[in-house]
């Protein structure tokens, strides 16, 4: 049987390698990294369309052939919003798979 304490701490350990997994996945983005602009947004768990607005905004502020790195979610946002980068007349560097999530490399235009 599980107790209040039980709980807790099964919650804690989730909590902490929730954490992990998080830390773990910007160190992999941040090795393969090849942004020389620094530009970097995190958009997992920002729901289509609004993570194409965000990045349209992104992109709005930048100067031309800036580069913009962006996490996106796995499924719909993967598939659309390269899409929809491209098709405003910006170009897709490249487009990564990394665990859930991908990594877009977008240079303005």
């Amino acid at each position: 049987m599980i107790g209040p304490k039980n709980l807790r701490r099964n919650e804690s350990d989730e909590v902490k390698a929730n954490a992990e997994a998080t830390a773990e996945t910007k160190q992999m983005v941040a090795a393969k990294s090849t942004n020389t602009a620094g530009r970097f947004k995190d958009y997992r768990g920002v729901v289509c369309p609004m993570n194409f607005v965000k990045i349209k905004l992104d992109l709005a502020s930048m100067k031309s052939g800036e580069i913009l790195e962006v996490l996106l979610d796995d499924g719909v946002p993967a598939e659309s919003v390269p899409a929809s980068v491209v098709q405003q007349g910006n170009i897709v560097l490249n487009r990564e798979k990394i665990k859930d999530h991908w990594v877009l490399l977008i240079q303005k235009v």
